[in-house]
């Protein structure tokens, strides 16, 4: 699969999509500060809802001209699941107006009009968003995940087969019994017994909150996972003080990264335009921004050839100008961006790593195993083009991956992002390639609405 048009999410849907003029749409909702502040300073939330036209091919999708900004929300906070409330039946309302057969519109083809539809399918946003949209508990909720009905005390649980799925009527149900509950306490027991909440956005008939809510790759892999096992696993960038603590301050940072998941989400609008600017439109035109998967488990560490064969050197090359700072774990050079852990992840650490763990100890050799099994799923979720067989192979190397570190690192607990990310490979099988679907075009384009020119009039900015 190369792109949701080949996915069986696309063929799920082919009653729908009678005519040129049946469109599909995947929306996209995120925060961030106008103020371009990134730690110290004033800080504003704005939030924007925009329409991707999943239609047109992948290299148009997220052009400029081609994509819909729905509205901004005010600020200067970011919005809650209650907020959302009073502007999400709106546009329930407006996508309903468009659900089959659609309104008659006039069109250069078309004068006299024809029958226009539309539909808002899948959710792309990073996870605290995607909560708020939809209605979910946040990650630390009991019942936390949007895809299954894992307890917090069952995260270190590894056999995929044994999560049981949330069921999509069971979760309206349980969503209409919160918004009629009169009573703040008699809600907060059912957020607390379901981790539902009510959202306008689930009276859209054909919208299922489970199946149409797309985990956004680029906060759980490279800002999430990466972003773990550097800092907290490795201890790269982490403060001094975090670096000398013992098991007791361990166990303290795991649960700040749990509570920072919110951090991810938080858009940098300086480091979001920049960000993309670099990359230059990678992340919707090239067809693959990592090296596969089957490229790392070539090489032979028996005999300690790690040297890049000659078809690899163009590949490596194309990410020079993308590489991460070279004082890196300094804090002078701020933080990492997302594709700055993608290429650390996929083209810098791979060739350096090996050359110094293959000839340790045994412990050695399993720090390389566990990042191994790290750079091998990242690869695959990564990826620009997917399969069944894929999927597969990004469970099995993500569950060895999670199995090593709780081997290794004997402090380490599991934080809700290692949940997440063993939905991957059913996500990979259901929509195709999840870059496709990334929160990456929606970052550059928070950074280009953090550009709009207000005189420093933000009320003004919705």
């Amino acid at each position: 699969m190369h792109d949701i048009s080949d996915s069986p999410f696309w063929q799920s849907i082919r009653d729908f999509l009678k005519s040129e003029y049946h469109l599909v749409f995947a929306t996209y909702i995120d925060w961030f500060n106008p103020l371009g502040n990134k730690t110290a300073g004033k800080s504003r939330s704005c939030g924007a809802l925009v329409l991707y036209c999943l239609n047109l091919p992948l290299e148009l999708q997220f052009l400029q001209e081609n994509v819909f900004p729905v509205c901004l929300i005010p600020l200067p906070h970011e919005a809650t699941v209650w907020s959302l409330g009073h502007l999400l039946p709106h546009f329930v309302e407006a996508i309903m107006e468009f659900n089959d057969p659609g309104q008659v519109l006039e069109t250069w083809s078309h004068p006299e009009g024809a029958y226009v539809a539309a539909r808002a399918y899948p959710s792309i946003a990073d996870l605290m968003a995607s909560k708020k949209w939809i209605g979910f508990g946040s990650p630390q909720s009991n019942y936390y995940c949007t895809y299954c009905n894992s307890h917090r005390e069952d995260i270190d649980n590894l056999d995929y087969e044994s999560y049981i799925p949330r069921d999509t009527a069971t979760v309206k149900n349980q969503a209409k019994q919160w918004r009629d509950s009169v009573i703040i306490e008699q809600k907060q027991k059912l957020h607390v017994q379901t981790g539902i909440q009510y959202s306008p956005i689930l009276e859209i008939p054909y919208f299922d909150p489970v199946q149409h809510t797309v985990l956004g790759v680029m906060h759980n892999r490279l800002e999430g996972d990466a972003q773990y096992h550097l800092r907290v696993l490795w201890g790269i960038g982490c403060p001094d003080s975090q670096q000398k603590a013992g098991a007791k301050e361990m166990a303290d940072l795991q649960q700040m990264e749990t509570e920072d998941e919110g951090e991810y989400s938080e858009t940098d609008t300086e480091e979001a335009g920049s960000e993309l600017e670099e990359l230059k439109d990678e992340t919707i035109n090239a067809t693959d921004t990592s090296i596969p998967a089957h490229s790392v488990q070539n090489i032979n560490l028996s005999d300690g050839n790690t040297t890049p064969t000659q078809s690899q050197f163009p590949l490596i090359g194309s990410f020079t100008s993308l590489r991460p700072p070279i004082n890196l774990g300094e804090k002078e050079h701020g933080k990492l961006k997302a594709h700055e852990y993608l290429v650390l992840f996929t083209v810098i650490f791979p060739l350096i790593i090996p050359e110094l763990w293959n000839a340790g100890g045994d412990d050695d050799k399993r720090h390389l195993e566990c990042f191994f099994h790290l750079v091998a799923s990242t690869n695959i979720a990564m990826s620009y083009t997917t399969s069944d067989s894929e999927a597969d192979k990004y469970i099995e190397h993500y569950v060895q991956y999670r199995n090593i570190i709780k081997s290794l690192y004997s402090c380490w607990n599991a934080v809700p992002n290692h949940h997440y990310g063993m939905h991957i490979g059913s996500l990979l099988k259901f929509w195709g390639p999840l870059a496709c679907l990334s929160e990456f075009p929606g970052e550059r384009l928070n950074g280009e609405f953090a550009k709009i020119q207000t005189n420093n009039h933000y009320s003004e900015y919705e």
